[in-house]
């Protein structure tokens, strides 16, 4: 007899230290047994703190390390384990609740058993009911709130709810962007047509297509100010701007160099004229290197920072 009584002690010392409890019941040190866990745990160290949900089978998902909540689309009836679908109660719903603790009088207050957050894709909530959207006609859609038809927003072909574009009148030269509800409309300089909203296909008279840009012609630079194309200085054939200090290149023609952005005569063969752009051709011959002629004066000009003087 007391063999048998020690054996027995020993078989339960090594089942407490090794013990593995089911799904859904946890190990009480207290009891030496294995317990309960609260009904939406697969895994729990207590009755309030869940280790692991199902999300296969009861459709929950682990919050805070410590309860299982149902997903998306289900409901908890605070008797199963396993979440029910919203659709169950509430045709085409995506999202819901479920008040487990309603009583009939519960309703004087307005209070539901059940209710909708959210429908599926092509209904609309009214009331506590998933209705499917109303069919209208093009350029319009259905009001998300009151299921009535009503224009769609400006550059809008099609939409549903009436707030969300699904189509923008590209002809037109408007874009949806990715995450957006609504068009926008390409404002790039100068195009008439837009392929999206950073890239021109045509653009209007005068101006030069070049890498889905509309730029301003030879002689002209772009002012933001007035978004319009205006003159260079006479002394550029390109600029950035309108001073003869914001040249990007010269008129050779006027025999004028590049000096930082400035379009200079060449020093050592032309100088500037009174009358107007052409640089003028003087006679070196008559003045030493490092001098130009000065034709009003008939002198000599030292020229400064041509590295022969100091």
């Amino acid at each position: 007899m007391l063999l048998l009584v020690l054996t027995a002690i020993s078989i339960l010392i090594t089942t407490t230290n090794s013990v593995v409890c089911p799904s859904y019941k946890y190990y009480d040190t207290g009891s030496s047994s294995c317990l309960s866990c609260s009904y939406s745990c697969l895994s729990c160290t207590s009755t309030s703190d869940c280790t692991a949900c199902d999300s296969t089978n009861d459709h929950r998902v682990l919050i805070n390390q410590k309860a299982c909540l149902c997903s998306k689309g289900y409901y908890d009836d605070r008797v199963s384990t396993v979440c029910k679908t919203c659709t169950s109660r509430i045709a085409n719903c995506a999202d819901c609740f479920y008040n487990s603790t309603y009583l009939p009088a519960d309703a004087a207050s307005g209070a539901l058993q059940q209710g909708c957050f959210e429908c599926s894709s092509g209904y609309v909530l009214i009331g506590n009911a998933c209705n499917q959207y109303a069919t209208c006609s093009a350029g319009q859609g259905p009001n998300a709130t009151t299921n009535v038809c009503e224009a769609c927003s400006t550059g809008c072909l099609t939409c549903r709810p009436s707030n969300t574009c699904t189509a923008c009148d590209t002809a037109h030269n408007y874009f949806l962007v990715s995450g957006q509800i609504t068009c926008t409309l390409c404002t790039l300089f100068g195009c008439t047509s837009c392929t999206s909203l950073t890239q021109c296909q045509t653009c209007s008279a005068g101006l030069i297509l070049q890498n889905g840009a509309c730029n301003c012609p030879s002689g002209q630079y772009f002012d933001p100010t007035s978004n319009a194309c205006k003159n260079c200085s006479i002394f550029c054939v390109t600029c950035s701007g309108p001073s003869s200090y914001e040249c990007t290149s010269c008129n050779t023609s006027q025999n004028r160099i590049m000096v930082g952005q400035d379009c200079q005569c060449d020093h050592y063969n032309y100088v500037e004229s009174t009358t107007g752009a052409q640089c003028q051709k003087v006679n070196t011959a008559l003045c030493e290197r490092g001098y130009i002629l000065i034709q009003t004066t008939n002198t000599c000009k030292e020229i400064c920072g041509d590295g022969w003087r100091i």
